[in-house]
């Protein structure tokens, strides 16, 4: 999923001016949204508690 948005935003960024590229800015806002359900998620498991009924 990464290596897939790294390709995303090094295409957008191969249009051209950053400051007016749409697509750039949908990829960073993505990867950025991704990036944070990912720390959430790894600090779910660090405080995941498995017990046996």
């Amino acid at each position: 999923m990464k290596d897939q948005l790294s390709l995303k935003k090094l295409l957008a960024r191969s249009q051209g001016d950053l400051s007016e590229n749409a697509d750039y800015d949908a990829a960073r806002d993505k990867q950025a949204r991704i990036e944070e359900r990912i720390k959430e998620l790894e600090v779910m498991m660090q405080n995941a508690v498995i017990s046996w009924f």
